[in-house]
């Protein structure tokens, strides 16, 4: 009955006016009721004040007869006129013959309250009366001795007939005042559920995938507010979901056109994305849709594949594999976890290498080594150069034998360098760089590193500007991965800074990221050699370097660092005026 909001407000309305007409009527009745039989007895006191000298005679002289007068009065005043003496008893009545006998009197505290100078004013039902009576007693004097009383009786009746007249007449307005509260409640229901039935109906559009519809509301009200804000509302959604849409088109494009093998799967193990390369090594029959939402296991008969998966799941590390499939078939699967928020895996994603396409792994394997190779060549010519001079006595003089060895030391140290860069290179590009998470303020590493190169810096005659805000928060990361990412950006900003030049290291902070930055006023990159910075054995332009500018593999490590903590990095430069590399990091 009271399931629309109609009803609800419909029938609160009601019974409130009800509820407060009932309220209002018994308070109304009640205080009338008093205010009469208020009036009505100062009136009969008034009376019974001016009726005492009539009394006096009656009680003083013997004879007279008074009952006609006694009649005439209690007709006048619709009242029953009692004369009692001294002794209480009822000595003259204005009926007679209303159940009084010879013998009548009145109650012992009523003689008493008369006797004492008192009036008597109050409701009561005698055994004398058929109903109940306004009573009001006055003491009868004389020469200053109360020598008995006049007693008024009022028949409670007639104010009783004028209070249910008056309840009557409350009763009709009370019928009246519902009626048009009810309609008025009723129109006041239809207007606040009207624009709440189109929100309903628009949010069910929605639901349904309409996002175009909005809701009409021309109201400053709460009401109002709520359809504007659902008007915002569903054109934001339109928007999140054509982008994600877009998002989704694209990644589904990528993944496509990745020439690898891609599955990836929730966490109930329900495959959510997977290209043609990976439905082919498995069930060339059907196509990529098919395998949407369907269980792995149900899929993909080889169950070391499922085994990985869960392993992933369970774990939250990559796993790693290389299996023979039927047919004389090799792949090697990498399975990664995919994390949220949190930090825990909601489900993973695997790459299927087919070795058979790989027949170029051996081509860049041996590119990788020419390039180490004649990296290694130049300093192992030299000190093998030298120290043959040195052996065959060729470098007889101590200057000259100081210098060589000088170069030796010097080649030898590049050398080492050169292993250490390569050794961290290949740990971050193996996939075994594992971030040790922890808070710390970045001020303080940041300083570590600058106190390390505070000798370079006075050598190569630069200033260093330091632009840190005074609140800096704490960052969320690897102290040592961060303190090599900040000091390969400082080393490649001293490598190129000329005399005189300034160095600035910045730190500010954008919503929930810390971004550092660090800019020299150096020769910059030009647009050709810009993309090609972060190429391992990278060493930019030839000649612009003021001293040995190292493996060209710092910028390759920073980059692999950042993105390993799931930031980003990032360079601007131009030709002439320096270059800035900046990179973020999450906050606490």
């Amino acid at each position: 009955m009271l399931k629309s909001i109609n009803s609800k407000i419909f029938f609160s309305y009601i019974t409130l006016i009800l509820l407060v007409l009932l309220a209002v009527g018994v308070f109304f009745t009640f205080l009338i009721e008093d205010y009469f039989i208020a009036t009505h007895s100062r009136e009969q006191e008034k009376t019974g004040q001016e009726l005492t000298g009539l009394a006096r005679s009656i009680l003083t002289a013997g004879g007279e007869d008074h009952s006609q007068i006694l009649f005439l009065l209690d007709r006048t005043l619709e009242a029953r006129i009692w004369i009692v003496n001294q002794q209480g008893m009822i000595i003259k009545s204005s009926r007679p013959e209303a159940h009084l006998g010879s013998e009548s009197r009145i109650a012992p505290g009523d003689l008493e309250t008369i006797i004492q100078g008192k009036v008597i004013s109050r409701q009561a039902s005698t055994s004398y009366f058929d109903t109940a009576m306004l009573s009001t007693g006055i003491p009868v004097e004389k020469g200053g001795r109360i020598i008995g009383g006049l007693f008024l009786h009022y028949p409670i009746t007639g104010i009783q007939n004028t209070l249910q007249q008056i309840q009557k007449n409350l009763i009709y307005a009370a019928i009246i005042a519902v009626l048009a509260a009810g309609m008025i409640s009723l129109g006041l229901a239809r207007n606040l559920s009207r624009p709440i039935m189109d929100i309903n109906q628009s949010a069910l559009a929605m639901a349904a995938g309409d996002f175009s519809r909005r809701v009409q509301i021309a109201r400053a009200d709460e009401l109002g507010k709520l359809g504007h804000s659902f008007n915002f509302l569903a054109t934001r959604l339109d928007q999140t979901l054509g982008q994600l849409a877009g998002e989704r088109d694209k990644l589904a494009h990528t993944v496509s056109s990745i020439e690898e093998g891609v599955i990836a799967i929730n966490q109930e193990g329900q495959i959510i994305l997977s290209n043609s390369p990976a439905i082919n090594l498995f069930r060339p029959d059907m196509a990529p849709e098919d395998f949407h939402l369907k269980e792995l296991s149900t899929l993909i008969t080889t169950p070391e594949i499922p085994d990985l998966f869960q392993k992933t799941l369970n774990t939250g590390e990559k796993q790693s594999q290389l299996l023979e499939l039927e047919g004389h078939l090799s792949i090697f699967i990498q399975v990664f976890p995919i994390k949220n928020k949190n930090h825990s895996s909601s489900g993973a994603v695997a790459l299927l290498h087919n070795l058979k396409n790989l027949d170029g792994l051996e081509e860049i394997q041996r590119n990788f080594l020419a390039e180490v190779s004649h990296e290694l060549k130049t300093p192992l010519t030299t000190i093998r150069s030298y120290s043959q001079a040195l052996l065959d006595g060729t470098a007889s003089q101590p200057e000259i034998r100081e210098r060589f060895l000088q170069t030796i030391c010097e080649e030898t140290d590049s050398l080492t360098g050169l292993i250490k860069e390569l050794l961290d290179y290949s740990r971050i590009k193996s996939g075994n760089i594992d971030p040790r998470l922890k808070d710390f303020p970045p001020e303080d590493l940041l300083a570590e590193v600058i106190n390390t190169r505070a000798e370079a810096i006075k050598d190569g005659e630069l200033t260093l500007v330091q632009d840190l805000p005074p609140d800096l928060p704490l960052i969320r990361a690897d102290p040592a991965l961060i303190q090599l990412v900040i000091a390969n950006l400082l080393d490649n900003a001293l490598t190129f800074t000329p005399p005189g030049g300034t160095i600035t290291i910045r730190a500010r902070v954008e919503k929930e990221k810390v971004w550092i930055s660090v800019a020299d006023t150096g020769p910059g990159i030009n647009d050709e050699d810009l993309p090609f910075i972060w190429k391992r054995f990278y060493r930019g332009q030839k000649g612009l370097q003021k001293k040995d500018p190292g493996w060209g593999l710092g910028l390759a490590i920073s980059r692999d660092i950042v993105r390993a903590h799931g930031e980003e990095i990032m360079v601007s430069s131009r030709e002439g005026q320096g270059t800035t590399f900046s990179f973020s990091l999450p906050r606490t």
